[in-house]
């Protein structure tokens, strides 16, 4: 079951993406299944760690592949709606001191949580992101922490601030600690 979750989460990227990208997977110590269906993917730079390395290990394994003006940062259990990628590139090109952009979800902690977002299925999902989308203008509030289960940086922060820290071992606070020296 969890394998077929993933798998719908990924197409999600396929489905509702417009605007020119690329995507790089670390395999961050999953599956044999897993391995081989990205393995067969096209289009896909897949990153393979044996084992599980820890979320900044493995993001940092991404990051040093990174030769774009922006990249994302996404855990494996988002499921994306339509635009949402040119929306939040349209968001961070819209002010040049803007180096960090997340979205709202359902489920975060912190001001990108909804507290509204109520839905049970991939319709009502983006029913609902396509009227917040309306609802959230502007779509640029500053705050010193981005969460990032989804994320558009660019480049400029990553060559300003470096690699998320290691030193958080699987994850927690990375994110906060990246943030944090990218925004002081």
């Amino acid at each position: 079951l969890e394998f077929r979750r993933v798998l719908f989460r990924s197409d999600s990227i396929a489905a509702n993406t417009d605007c020119a990208h690329k995507v790089i997977v670390v395999d961050n110590g999953s599956s044999p299944d897993m391995r081989d269906w990205l393995l067969a993917r096209r289009g896909i730079l897949n990153i393979c760690s044996e084992k599980n390395l820890g979320f900044p290990a493995g993001v940092n394994l991404g990051l040093e592949c990174v030769d774009t003006e922006y990249f994302v940062i996404m855990n494996n259990d988002v499921v994306v709606t339509p635009g949402w990628l040119c929306e939040m590139l349209q968001t961070i090109n819209a002010n040049p001191k803007v180096g960090i952009v997340g979205p709202m979800t359902n489920y975060a902690s912190g001001p990108q949580r909804d507290l509204e977002a109520h839905y049970t299925d991939l319709d009502q999902l983006n029913q609902y992101a396509s009227g917040a989308s309306q609802r959230y203008k502007p779509r640029l509030k500053s705050f010193p922490r981005v969460v990032f289960f989804c994320v558009v940086v660019h480049s400029v922060v990553l060559r300003t601030v470096g690699f998320l820290d290691e030193a958080y071992g699987m994850g927690n606070y990375e994110d906060d600690d990246f943030c944090l020296r990218a925004y002081g």
